[in-house]
């Protein structure tokens, strides 16, 4: 059964495409892009990352990346797991 789960990131588009790009061979993970949206995907898993267009809550705008997993809980959960250490910082 597939799960879809999101992750809304702060880190810069560019950044982001970067990282799947460079984890791309390993997994396997084909890349296109649609409109604003890009996707990286193989058979077990499906990744879209998409610019949030939401309005913001509060007048400081931070653009805002969604970052949707979709396939298996186990797959998702390692994507999402990799990524955010891929991006873990401390301090500022």
């Amino acid at each position: 059964m597939n799960v879809s789960k999101t992750i809304m990131s702060g880190i810069p588009f560019h950044r982001i495409i970067a990282y799947f790009q460079s984890i791309s061979e390993t997994h396997d993970l084909k890349y296109s892009k649609s409109h604003a949206s890009s996707y990286f995907g193989n058979s077990e898993i499906n990744i879209e990352i998409a610019p949030n267009l939401a309005p913001p809550v509060i007048r400081l705008i931070v653009p805002i990346t969604d970052i949707t997993f979709t396939g298996s809980e186990a797959v998702v959960d390692a994507f999402m797991a990799a990524y955010r250490l891929a991006f873990l910082s401390a301090g500022g």
